[in-house]
């Protein structure tokens, strides 16, 4: 996406269309699947989690980065078991519940704003459970709007 040219808008930016691919670590996959909507800016954003396996309830919180971890991606944080798939900063983070099998979380929405045009993300879930904390699939994107 080109949105502007040192500082100015290059023609209408209003059919630019949100994109999102899921991946994993390519050796020893993580589990959990995230899944989300497309991220439009003035809609709601709104992800989901699949357990495997199926586990007790509880909660997970999406970190929201700039830069997705290729291959089998990094070492997780202490504490967490799977694989790394994202770093950079941190763009936003959401949470939700699940009941065991699946969950959603809370939708957010993303600001109008020229800014927020062709934005490049990776999301990454870290899923709780009886006191265990596991890292889930992630998904790439960039937003739009459409």
């Amino acid at each position: 996406c080109d949105v502007n040219d040192d500082g100015r808008v290059l023609g209408e930016v209003t059919d630019v269309v949100a994109s999102q691919v899921p991946y994993n670590a390519t050796v020893t996959p993580n589990g959990d699947t995230l899944l989300a909507s497309t991220a439009v800016i003035g809609d709601p954003w709104l992800t989901t989690i699949v357990r495997s396996p199926v586990t007790g309830p509880g909660f997970y919180g999406v970190s929201v980065r700039t830069t997705r971890l290729a291959g089998n991606g990094g070492p997780p944080p202490p504490g967490v078991s799977g694989r790394s798939l994202v770093s950079g900063p941190q763009l936003g983070f959401v949470t939700g519940t699940h009941d065991g099998t699946v969950g959603s979380s809370t939708p957010i929405l993303i600001p109008v704003g020229l800014s927020y045009i062709c934005r490049h993300y990776a999301a990454q879930a870290t899923v709780f459970a009886g006191g265990v904390r596991k890292l889930s699939s992630a998904l790439e994107g960039t937003t739009g709007t459409q």
